[in-house]
């Protein structure tokens, strides 16, 4: 057994999509299959005392020609019946009881009634059936389950596998990997199937088996970490993603070629799951350039950063800037002070004339300038952050802005600033403080005039605040 494992979860890499399909899963179980277990009880007592089982079991008999009755249990008579696909197959097809045996009425009246109250389950009326599959079922049996170890078992693979898949890739292909896997899967357990079989397929395996292959092919040859047991032997590995494909398929061919006639697991359902997911992951990646993050952290680089800050700048040369723009968030994400690839994003915001964006990645920039000292530099991306009317939207960074400009003592600006700050949002807290220094900076510069109204202003509409009785005491003394 193979077992992959998913790497520590933070609050940005926290599965979603994975644990809401969980829950899912577990709801439909227990809202509308709480039932199914009493149903099929009543329909195999119905099935037992109305002397049904003794009649099918005494064709039965007849059609196998070499069956001794001795000694086997009422149990035994059913799964023996049931194991035997073509038996059931020409049965429900009038086969075996033909309308002209005296049989006939009794046990066409029983064989519905029995039917009837197995398809009171709601694994029979909505899991795949082989016997004439509506489309809703194709979706419908990859919520539900037979039982609570089927569901106990499928919900820890969904984890494991859904968590590494997310994680590397995102909620979105999570989910479209799970409904294309659990389509994949159905349509490859109809494919293979002996033509005279009746089945009904139910549960999440398939669409676990689909994550399962697109984590081969996404993730390539990124060694992730899995759990391995061999008979008494058990480890955690890690291997190349892609490996696990071709071990992953063959054992469920083993299986299915070992027990498929004798069980009720669906192995060729895992089988179109593999394969389907695999299919899915490679487009994704080929096609759609659907990227992984690195599968593990110990296994990363320590130069991670610029390898992605590498693969952004040759996106960029290759004019692909969306993609770009993607990789670059994801540096300054692992490495907020990364000077370059703020530069980088507001360099792309500004040839795409984005001036949401130009005034979203400049403040970033010009914050992280100043930081470092270099203010020449911030006072240029201010000016062109003006020139393109490319002005924070939130008031709080204009508010860092126009504290920037203080330092700088560039009071024209400023005043600016101030007066935008005001009026978008005058119940800004940093205003009283601003326009003080304002106030003083102005007639520093000689320009008294604008600095008394400055303070008039600052006493008039913030009359409360700290800063205005200052501005009071300063217009008293002249």
């Amino acid at each position: 057994m193979i077992i992959p494992l998913y790497r520590k979860i933070t609050l940005r890499t926290f599965p979603y999509c994975t644990l809401c399909l969980v829950l899912i899963n577990v709801a439909v179980f227990l809202l509308f299959q709480r039932n199914d277990d009493l149903y099929h009880e009543m329909a195999i007592e119905y099935y037992v005392e109305s002397g049904l089982l003794d009649m099918e079991f005494s064709f039965y008999k007849s059609y196998k020609g070499n069956i001794e009755e001795k000694n086997i249990s009422p149990e035994e008579k059913f799964f023996l019946m049931k194991r035997d696909k073509d038996f059931e197959w020409k049965l429900t097809r009038g086969e075996i009881i033909p309308h002209t045996a005296e049989e006939y009425p009794t046990w066409k009246k029983n064989r519905d009634r029995y039917e009837n109250l197995l398809q009171k389950t709601v694994s029979a009326r909505f899991g795949l059936s082989t016997d004439n599959p509506r489309w809703s079922q194709f979706f419908t049996h990859m919520f539900l389950h037979g039982g609570w170890d089927h569901l106990l078992g499928n919900m820890i693979f969904l984890w494991l596998a859904g968590c590494l898949l997310e994680q590397g890739c995102g909620a979105l292909v999570l989910a479209l990997v799970y409904l294309g896997g659990g389509l994949c899967a159905a349509g490859l357990f109809l494919g293979t199937l002996p033509g005279q079989t009746i089945s009904t397929l139910v549960g999440a395996s398939g669409s676990i088996a689909g994550i399962m292959g697109a984590i081969t092919t996404l993730y390539g040859m990124q060694r992730i970490k899995i759990f391995l047991m061999l008979g008494f032997y058990f480890n955690y590995l890690r291997v190349p993603a892609m490996l696990l494909l071709p071990l992953w398929i063959g054992y469920e061919l083993f299986n299915n070629l070992q027990y498929g006639e004798t069980n009720n697991v669906a192995y060729m359902a895992h089988v179109g799951g593999l394969l389907g997911g695999a299919a899915i992951g490679f487009v994704l990646r080929r096609f759609l350039a659907v990227k992984v993050d690195a599968a593990d952290p110990e296994e990363q680089p320590a130069d991670l950063t610029e390898t992605l800050f590498a693969d952004a700048l040759l996106a960029m040369r290759e004019l692909r800037f969306e993609r770009a723009e993607e990789i670059l968030q994801d540096v300054v994400r692992q490495d907020p002070h990364h000077l370059r690839a703020h530069q980088q994003l507001f360099a792309i915001a500004k040839a795409r004339t984005d001036v949401p964006a130009m005034a979203r990645y400049g403040q970033n920039l010009l914050e992280r300038l100043a930081a470092a000292g270099s203010d020449s530099e911030a006072l240029a991306v201010y000016q062109e952050l003006v020139r393109r009317n490319a002005w924070p939207e939130r008031p709080e960074r204009l508010a860092s802005l126009a504290s920037f400009l203080s330092r700088q003592e560039q009071w024209g600006e400023l005043e600016k600033a101030v007066a935008l700050i005001i009026r978008r949002a005058p119940g800004t807290p940093q205003i009283p403080a601003l326009l003080l220094q304002l106030a003083h900076g102005l007639r520093r510069s000689g320009n008294d005039e604008r600095g008394v109204l400055c303070l008039r202003l600052l006493a008039a509409r913030y009359p409360h605040s700290q800063e205005a009785i200052l501005a009071q005491s300063a217009l008293r003394s002249g």
